[in-house]
């Protein structure tokens, strides 16, 4: 390991240590528990070296910390960005996304986004965590003509939840 990346892993492990406070003084997380956030929140520093990238869900009452608990990590995850999906509709969602690609797309209220009888949000986030799956073609006007674009939007999530998505996959 040379300096800088000696340098590099002491900040890490610094901002580990300050998170974990965080997190024990403001939620009611047990020890494992922070570790697994902790954790995870520094490892989307690596997203744009990885191809894969494993979803955070925080599922619980009202009142359990979850919304905290984001806040933490959206102070310490990889160019993060909050937004909550409550009155979105899937495009506008889908553009959120690809504003984090590869950062950290930290949701509120991840229940409200609107009626998804046919799971349209959790195809999205099961696309996200993988960087092959992740894009959606569509056209877009540019003048009088139409073209074909990409749009890219791997990387992390983190998202709360009060109810159980219907992908099992989502909620491990």
């Amino acid at each position: 390991m040379n300096a800088r990346e000696s340098q590099i892993a002491q900040k890490l492990v610094a901002a580990a240590g300050f998170m974990d406070t965080a997190l024990m003084q403001s939620t009611g997380l047990k020890e494992r528990e922070r570790k697994l956030v902790v954790y995870w929140t520094v490892a989307t520093h690596a997203l744009p070296h990885v191809d894969t990238f494993p979803l955070l869900s925080l599922n619980g009452k009202m009142g359990t910390g979850k919304s905290q608990t984001e806040k933490i990590i959206a102070r310490f995850a990889y160019r993060s960005r909050s937004f909550s999906l409550r009155g979105r509709t899937q495009p506008a969602i889908r553009d959120e996304l690809t504003a984090c690609y590869e950062g950290t797309a930290i949701i509120e209220e991840a229940d409200h986004a609107w009626k998804d009888g046919d799971s349209l949000f959790e195809r999205l986030l099961s696309d996200r965590y993988q960087r092959a799956s992740a894009e959606a073609g569509l056209k877009q006007k540019s003048g009088d003509n139409w073209s074909s674009v990409t749009k890219r939007y791997f990387g992390a999530t983190v998202l709360h939840r009060r109810i159980p998505f219907n992908d099992p996959a989502l909620d491990g």
